[in-house]
């Protein structure tokens, strides 16, 4: 019997199984089938191994959705090729997807193993993804006053702003409203951008 895909395979009857019968003398049994070429697909995988989540938090790494070949039988094996990131809006940083946005990954669809596999008709060679910006949870500063100099308080007077969940080194030009220029207590800042957009 045949193990490959193909048509118009036709098999013999050899044994009955019951010796109750018996094949009658110049009779040839035969039936004839078709194995079909089995249908693979490519297997999108994102954030934390998930098949459906494909959006990461920016954390200073690089990230992009894999993929591999699914619906394989045992045995043999189907290896995709590169990845490439295309940005949709964002940056990326050497070739790679870091800073917060919205990217594109793409790859070729291999050749099938053999010649008892087809690609599939879901099989696309595209998926879009998205790093979206870390939220940051608190300030704090250095300096909280200064003595009047006729100008009004700036984002520099505070000297170094600690923020609650940045990752690393990454810098900030923050930006405040309600900065006063007269002497009084208890004036307060509210921050309203932090001049990074990761």
């Amino acid at each position: 019997m045949e193990s490959n895909a193909g048509e118009n395979y036709t098999a013999t009857l050899t044994n009955l199984g019951n010796n109750n019968y018996e094949i009658k003398d110049g009779v040839t049994l035969t039936l004839n089938y078709t194995i079909n070429k089995r249908a693979i697909n490519l297997q999108w995988i994102g954030e934390g191994d998930s098949t459906s989540d494909f959006t990461w938090t920016y954390d200073g790494s690089d990230h992009a959705p894999t993929c591999s070949v699914t619906n394989l039988c045992t045995g043999d094996t189907c290896t995709v090729g590169n990845i490439s990131v295309l940005v949709l809006s964002g940056s990326l940083t050497n070739g790679k997807a870091v800073n917060a946005g919205s990217y594109k990954a793409t790859t070729t669809l291999p050749n099938p193993p053999n010649s008892n596999y087809v690609w599939g008709t879901n099989a696309t060679t595209e998926k879009n993804f998205s790093i979206t910006a870390k939220p940051i949870s608190g300030i704090s500063a250095e300096k909280d006053s200064r003595v009047y100099n006729g100008e009004a308080w700036t984002a520099d007077d505070f000297g170094t702003i600690t923020y609650e969940g940045r990752v690393g080194n990454d810098t900030f030009n923050p930006e405040f409203s309600n900065l006063q220029s007269n002497a009084g207590e208890n004036y307060t800042a509210t921050l309203t951008n932090l001049g990074n957009n990761n």
